[in-house]
């Protein structure tokens, strides 16, 4: 075997090493669906407001309309606190809520591949369970 084939081996096995849901999930709420993009509010100067990932109230607009980002947190009156992660996981899929209404643009959105398998769901479900419980009033 070459050296450049040792080598290439070596790093697969490092990269195919099993993640934790947890590690999972960050990295596919962090860098994949990029989520707190239009779930974490942010100050005057743009920034993302430290301690307040995911929690919701960034608006924005996009060609289908005006949005406000909803809380995605743990918090159960105004996150997904009291969602079951089937709920959460059919939520991600289809951009549906509990009670069958449309969430709405942009869930689900064009990175819904990572919620393809029960694993990226759930470890998706993990990470935004890990975030800071933040109770967020977005305006109807």
């Amino acid at each position: 075997m070459s050296i450049v084939a040792a080598a290439l081996l070596a790093a697969g096995e490092t990269h195919a090493r099993a993640q934790t849901y947890r590690e999972r999930g960050a990295y596919l709420v962090n860098a994949v669906a990029v989520c707190g993009n239009c779930h974490t509010p942010r100050d005057a100067a743009g920034k993302p407001i430290d301690g307040k990932e995911l929690s919701g109230g960034r608006e924005f607009d996009i060609a289908a309309g005006h949005i406000v980002g909803s809380n995605i947190t743990p918090d159960r009156e105004t996150g997904v606190g009291t969602w079951s992660l089937g709920q959460i996981v059919y939520a991600l899929r289809n951009g549906k809520r509990p009670d069958g209404s449309t969430i709405g643009p942009p869930m689900p959105c064009a990175c819904s591949p990572p919620w393809s398998s029960e694993r990226h769901a759930f470890s998706t479900r993990d990470t935004c369970w890990d975030s800071p419980t933040s109770r967020t009033t977005i305006p109807s």
